[in-house]
């Protein structure tokens, strides 16, 4: 690595308005310090919808309208290069994390800081693609069925919204831990969440979820539009209810029946356990586009699209 003063190449945003406006700029590679003690050269980084919600102005921490021009991105894989705090990784190891959800994002850059407790080794066989898509889906969707959810074996979890990032590790941790999955997701991507674990899928271009008539444990919802959960017949008093996004302000019945939503944490523990899991092909991420910096607009244009059916990627050292 370039020693003090050296440059890097980043996507940088100068005010918010939206993911058009990035621009790819060189910025001094930045020095680790007490907190962030983790230098990474970034392999690959993963375009998350919160991404693109800070860039427009939304970002989860509102603070970071203070902290303008910034670089988005949170999910990268890459090699540590150096560590001027007390980890128990050396130099040298690939890693990949969420890295400073939410108040200090930076992994669309050749280069972030991390705190060490942030990232955790790659496992052999674990490509770069395979471990940047992992950590923000993969702990929101284990948070949400275990932290917030209490999902146990036997179970029926409704997963609204199937294919998108989050949805797929919903559908196959529910799957592994014995639950019964039902999820919602178009006709073209039912195959997809079929093979991921899904005991039924609901096409919600054609079909109701007041046709479910089982009973529901719980409903882990992702998406907006998801009226119909409150009159399925499944679904009552001992029913948990997890929303991983935010409800629009005119529904009120909605909002009130999913509470408060949580947001996700780092959690070292069970991101080395899900990638453990990623190691032995018992849960996969779908990639479907991987963009170099100077590229970017191909990665984040799919997930401004929306129903990509899987992850985008930027590759900061291509």
């Amino acid at each position: 690595m370039a020693g003090q003063g050296a440059t890097m190449r980043a996507l940088r945003l100068a005010a918010f308005g939206s993911w058009r406006d990035l621009r790819l700029v060189s910025v001094p590679i930045p020095e680790p310090d007490a907190e962030r003690g983790v230098l990474v050269r970034v392999q690959a980084a993963a375009v998350n919808p919160v991404d693109l919600k800070t860039c427009a102005g939304r970002p989860a921490d509102p603070g970071l309208a203070d902290r303008l021009p910034l670089t988005p991105g949170y999910d990268v894989a890459g090699e540590i290069v150096r560590d001027a705090g007390e980890g128990d990784l050396a130099v040298g190891t690939r890693v990949c994390g969420m890295v400073g959800f939410p108040s200090a994002p930076g992994g669309f850059a050749e280069y972030v800081l991390a705190r060490p407790d942030e990232v955790v080794a790659i496992p052999a066989g674990v490509g770069d693609a395979e471990a940047a898509a992992l950590p923000l889906v993969g702990l929101t969707a284990w948070q949400a069925l275990f932290e917030h959810g209490g999902l146990s074996a036997s179970e029926t979890v409704l997963v609204t919204g199937g294919a998108g990032g989050v949805g797929q590790q919903l559908i196959q941790l529910a799957h592994a831990a014995g639950a019964r999955v039902v999820a919602t997701a178009s006709a073209r991507n039912a195959g997809l969440c079929a093979a991921l674990g899904a005991d039924r899928v609901v096409d919600y271009t054609s079909e109701s979820l007041t046709a479910v008539d089982e009973r529901i444990d719980l409903v882990v919802n992702t998406v907006t539009a998801v009226d119909d959960v409150l009159a399925m017949p499944g679904v009552g008093d001992h029913t948990r209810r997890v929303t991983l996004v935010s409800l629009p302000g005119d529904a009120d019945a909605l909002r009130d029946f999913f509470g408060s939503r949580p947001l996700v944490h780092p959690d070292a523990t069970v991101l080395a356990h899900l990638l453990d899991r990623v190691a032995r092909g018992a849960l996969r991420s779908r990639v479907v586009v991987e963009a170099p910096l100077g590229q970017a607009e191909r990665a984040l244009a799919l997930v401004d699209a929306g129903h990509a059916g899987g992850k985008a990627l930027l590759r900061p050292a291509d």
